[in-house]
């Protein structure tokens, strides 16, 4: 049983190595084909904005998040503590303390 876990394991290891060698091969020592764009993407103005903008939000958000993390750390206490409340979940779900089925039969 376990020997056979672990002799599929292996193979599934070693056919994982070898499809990551064959695509390092290919990707980084193959035939250099021709650039996609004949500029450089950041050589015109609506290019170089429309590709540091989200890099600059990304990092303004990243920068708030760590300089700035109490709020944060509240916000997610409070989801956690909200997460593993049952009761207000099933309150909040259902908020009568009877549930009744369409057979007419009553469930607490």
């Amino acid at each position: 049983g376990n020997y056979v876990i672990a002799g599929v394991s292996l193979l599934v290891g070693a056919l994982t190595l070898v499809s990551m060698a064959r695509l390092w091969q290919h990707g980084f020592w193959g035939k250099a084909t021709e650039p996609i764009y004949p500029t450089a993407p950041l050589s015109s103005v609506s290019g170089r904005w429309l590709t540091l903008t989200p890099i600059a939000a990304l990092l303004t958000l990243s920068l708030t998040i760590g300089l700035y993390s109490a709020p944060f750390f509240r916000w997610s206490s409070t989801a956690a503590q909200q997460v593993l409340d049952r009761q207000g979940y099933i309150q909040a779900v259902a908020p009568t303390d009877e549930i009744h089925f369409m057979g007419g039969d009553a469930h607490d």
